[in-house]
């Protein structure tokens, strides 16, 4: 072999060598670019699935919310405030009204029981009225429901009132304390409905910031 053609063998081999080189680092990078993208986008699919479950629990809550002015949850407040109490009045009222004539003198004159008994009819029918009234006046100020389930308790009264009214003394015999009973039973169911879409009104308004 002569001299020109030991040097087009090195050259030869020389170029060779660096092409398989650079192949090589081509490959390796290509490889270690896609690894990095697989790895990356495992990451980028955990977090965007994370985030996802965040936004929905987020809107969730938001759902959940009525947001309103200062003024607005202070006006819907107070005014289920004073409706509730004023039903709680009633509430106590008429689940006492004829148990209660059971207590007193053994001895005591029908016409002194009827007389206790219409007593408890007044200060019940008393409550009524004012209880009736603030319904009425402050219904736009709270939820349609809340009124319903009170006008609910409001008829129950009426019938216990008017139940002893019209019966006199027989409003104290068997038959009338189950009638009672029914009467109290329609109060308290519509009462505690009453409470608790208060409870939940409450719980949903938020004060705009």
């Amino acid at each position: 072999m002569n001299g020109g053609q030991i040097v087009n063998s090195i050259v030869s081999g020389a170029i060779g060598g660096g092409i398989i080189v650079t192949v090589a680092g081509f490959v390796l990078k290509n490889w270690w670019l896609e690894h990095l993208k697989s790895s990356h986008s495992k990451e980028l699919e955990t977090y965007r699935s994370e985030l996802n479950m965040e936004l929905k629990n987020v809107q969730s809550m938001l759902d959940h919310k009525v947001f309103v002015s200062k003024a607005h949850y202070e006006t819907e407040f107070e005014s289920m405030k004073k409706i509730f109490k004023c039903a709680t009045q009633a509430y106590f009222l008429i689940q006492g009204l004829r148990p209660m004539i059971h207590y007193g003198d053994p001895d005591e004159t029908d016409e002194n029981k009827l007389n206790r008994l219409n007593d408890r009819v007044n200060s019940l029918a008393s409550i009524h009225d004012e209880f009736i009234l603030l319904n009425e006046s402050l219904m736009p100020f709270y939820p349609e429901n809340v009124h319903v389930a009170l006008n609910e308790c409001a008829i129950a009264i009426r019938r216990e009132i008017s139940d002893i009214r019209t019966s006199g003394l027989d409003a104290l015999h068997p038959s009338g304390y189950l009638k009672a009973n029914k009467h109290q039973e329609a109060f308290e169911e519509n009462y505690h409905v009453a409470a608790k879409v208060i409870r939940e009104r409450i719980e949903r308004l938020t004060i705009l910031r």
